[in-house]
């Protein structure tokens, strides 16, 4: 019974929003400095992009769009401030086509 009931706990974390923001977030984690492929993401949380696009913003406040550059501007900045690199090489790094995304 306990056992049960613990097996029906976990199928409805696993279909909660909460769990599918929690992997589209770990996918964007695992590929920030690669292009985001939304195909990818349907097949992580078994919801198609105008839904993941619907729970993401509303949960975070932010677009994808929005969260990937605010990242990606985040990753670049701790670079930036430790490291010798160029601001043209971090901008690579970083997953932009040039430094003048910094701008």
């Amino acid at each position: 019974m306990f056992h049960e009931l613990i097996k029906q706990k976990m199928y409805e974390w696993y279909q909660s929003d909460d769990c599918k923001i929690n992997g589209i977030i770990d996918y964007i984690e695992n590929n920030l400095f690669y292009p985001i492929e939304y195909d990818k993401i349907e097949k992580i949380v078994f919801y198609g992009k105008y839904n993941i696009m619907r729970i993401f913003s509303a949960s975070t406040k932010y677009t994808i769009g929005e969260y990937i550059r605010v990242r990606r501007l985040s990753e670049a900045g701790k670079l930036i401030s430790g490291t010798d690199k160029t601001i043209t090489d971090i901008a690579m790094e970083c997953g932009y086509s040039s430094s003048a995304s910094f701008a």
